[in-house]
């Protein structure tokens, strides 16, 4: 029941963070990635407590910044009242261990990349990172709440982190993809985020 609390406090503060100074014209890109998350995300292959499923917290970090939490959180929410995935006891340590790993991507895009130099390469590291990040979290999560899913070699643990390569392989492809291309047609949105993250 803490850590329930602790991660809803958690949450609620990111999100308020992600609102904060919110413009009209951010929203169309936002919806845009919130659409993707949820259509993403909706694919799972359950491993015991939980299941293996794309992140795209590394996309997202770099697109949309700061309101990375508003994309998570509503596409979480919708998969819990629509689909019943994950749980709204679970939506806030999900939004949690999802939306950190966007906000560290959007940070180091803006710190790594000057003048679109080595920006794929960025990208799809970032993109990785992000996958990385939040499994081992979310493992970290499942060993504090019980260590049994560490027992042996095949433990939940191992098995999810094992299970995630794949997923960090495609993303790091998807995230260098998406970002080179966006920066070849529509640079604006780029550097949109970059003048959020000033605020």
């Amino acid at each position: 029941m803490q850590t329930v609390a602790v991660t809803a406090a958690a949450a609620g503060g990111m999100l308020l963070y992600s609102l904060k100074g919110m413009k009209e014209e951010e929203i169309p890109k936002v919806s845009l990635a919130t659409a993707a998350f949820f259509t993403a995300s909706l694919i799972t292959v359950p491993i015991g407590p939980s299941s293996v499923h794309a992140f795209l917290g590394g996309l997202i970090g770099i697109l949309l910044g700061r309101r990375s939490t508003i994309a998570i959180f509503v596409g979480l929410l919708l998969q819990t009242l629509f689909f019943q995935s994950g749980g709204l006891t679970t939506l806030a340590i999900n939004t949690v261990i999802m939306t950190l790993p966007a906000f560290v991507s959007s940070f180091l895009f803006r710190k790594l990349v000057r003048d679109g130099k080595h920006l794929a390469m960025i990208s799809g590291l970032l993109g990785a990172f992000s996958v990385i990040q939040g499994v081992t979290t979310f493992a970290l999560v499942l060993y504090v709440s019980n260590s049994v899913y560490s027992d042996g070699m095949l433990s939940i643990i191992n098995l999810l982190l094992l299970a995630h390569i794949p997923i960090v392989i495609l993303e790091s492809i998807l995230t260098m993809t998406v970002i080179s291309f966006i920066h070849k047609t529509r640079p604006g949105l780029l550097a949109l985020s970059a003048r959020t993250e000033q605020k």
